[in-house]
């Protein structure tokens, strides 16, 4: 039988160093939910990024009135895209002001592919 040149480690590895091995920077490997769960956490961040939009993106000669927003969340919670969808705010000063404002949500990691989302938002 020959002997191996690696110790046997009896434990599993807990840690997941996500690219870094310096001491304190390793965390617990945990895998991340999926994003069934982060529906409410979306409704939250969304809901508050068109409040924003809606009261701090109008100038006075812009239109007023309803728009849809798509956005689309990375795992990293992050969002990747944020377009204002159809009139009367789609490629508009004001439209770009909302999808900036959205790009500013975020919502807890998950597990899985980038989820779309849309969410409405009125401007007065």
């Amino acid at each position: 039988m020959l002997a191996s040149s690696r110790s046997a480690d009896p434990k599993p590895n807990l840690f997941a160093s996500r690219g870094t091995t310096t001491p304190g920077s390793l965390r617990y490997a945990q895998a991340a939910p999926s994003f069934h769960g982060g529906h409410a956490a979306a409704r939250v961040a969304l809901g508050r990024a068109a409040a924003a939009a809606g009261s701090g993106c109008k100038q006075p000669d812009d239109p007023a009135g309803g728009g849809k927003v798509s956005v689309t969340f990375a795992p990293s919670g992050r969002v990747t895209a944020a377009r204002v969808v159809g009139p009367p705010f789609a490629g508009t000063r004001i439209g770009g002001c909302i999808a900036a404002t959205f790009r500013t949500a975020t919502v807890p990691p998950f597990s899985g592919d980038p989820v779309v989302v849309t969410k409405d938002v009125v401007v007065r």
